[in-house]
């Protein structure tokens, strides 16, 4: 499977928008999302440094969302109904973004379970 193929799985999971990136750099992105590295790298950094991703939130394309928690391998935010879900593995960043249409539980689960296949792969 392509980084592609694994944003396509995020959506036909529910979610609205997926990126998987690593580095700095988005690797992938659902089409109709225009996030950038920059915003990526943000994600990156609140793992390490999370009271700064609590304090300033996360932007993903023209988005705000508040952190509601961040460790060293989870960050959760919110916006209205939505929110989104990032999980850093050895090598990569999955983020799922979702609506009102999944619940928040439902949606940390599928992203911590392509976080654990990646691991188990390396990444």
């Amino acid at each position: 499977m392509g980084w592609d193929d694994y944003v396509k799985n995020l959506e036909g999971q529910g979610f609205k928008y997926g990126i998987i990136g690593g580095k700095g750099a988005i690797w992938a992105q659902s089409a109709s999302l225009s996030a950038t590295n920059a915003q990526l790298g943000s994600v990156e950094n609140g793992f390490s440094n999370n009271d700064a991703v609590r304090s300033s939130g996360v932007t993903f394309g023209s988005v705000k969302y508040l952190v509601l928690r961040a460790d060293e391998n989870s960050i959760y935010g919110k916006k209205g109904a939505g929110g989104f879900v990032a999980v850093k593995t050895e090598q990569s960043v999955i983020i799922g973004i979702y609506d009102e249409t999944l619940q928040p539980g439902a949606a940390a689960v599928a992203v911590a379970k392509l976080g654990d296949y990646l691991r188990s792969t390396g990444y």
